[in-house]
């Protein structure tokens, strides 16, 4: 219980420093004279003591500080981990977020701010729907237009040498290849050197293109762990 006063200002002072304001009574008491043609007024104000309980501290501002959000999104929902070394409000962090930031950064080693190493479990191939789209581009296109025209070329070689019976006057016959024999076997592997190229080629990219809808799996980091126990 905190005991408030009054001053001269119709204001009230308590012992926690803080003024309130409160009402005067004013009263007026007419007493008249039943014998006499006078009537007196009487003006007096009343100051009035009112006992306050002190108010309970509120917890906003204690609970603000408690409060955890992800640095990337600014969420408060969803699971947050300290992956690096950073603690307080940069050091928590959403897993997804952190995996979207290191996509688009080409950064999956070390934390930006803290310059420490994340903290990783292994990582996981996302579900098949939750995979970004290719990014489909003319170059791509070329590519694979490339490798299905030497695809083309490669099995029409082939026929053509079969259509020659060179396998017959080489292999069986045992007579010297000719002239445009060794043509076409020149221009046959060729065809296979480049197309082996634009293939492993190809599979690089899509290597690549899966291997990106990978999700790293982090979890606290050493320092974030002896920092909470």
């Amino acid at each position: 219980m905190s005991k408030i006063e009054g001053n001269s200002n119709g204001n009230v002072i308590g012992q926690d420093g803080m003024e309130n304001t409160f009402t005067k009574k004013k009263f007026q008491i007419f007493n008249g004279n039943k014998k006499g043609s006078f009537t007196r007024v009487i003006h007096f104000q009343e100051s009035v003591c009112v006992d306050i309980p002190n108010s309970p501290k509120t917890v906003s501002d204690s609970s603000n500080t408690e409060k955890r959000a992800c640095r990337i999104c600014q969420s408060e929902t969803g699971e947050l981990v300290r992956p690096c070394a950073c603690t307080g409000t940069m050091g928590d962090i959403h897993e997804h977020c952190l995996n979207e930031w290191l996509l688009r950064s080409n950064n999956n080693d070390r934390c930006e701010i803290c310059q420490e190493k994340y903290s990783k479990s292994g990582n996981i191939l996302q579900p098949i729907w939750k995979w970004q789209k290719p990014q489909i581009e003319m170059t791509n296109i070329v590519e694979a237009s490339s490798v299905i025209c030497l695809s083309i070329c490669l099995w029409y070689m082939i026929t053509l040498t079969i259509e020659r019976e060179f396998f017959d006057r080489i292999f069986v016959a045992g007579l010297p290849p000719r002239s445009p024999d060794i043509a076409r076997i020149l221009v046959t592997l060729l065809i296979i050197s480049t197309l082996i190229g634009g293939l492993m080629n190809i599979a690089m990219r899509i290597w690549h293109y899966i291997n990106k809808q990978r999700a790293t799996r982090f979890i606290d980091s050493d320092i974030n762990k002896k920092a909470m126990k």
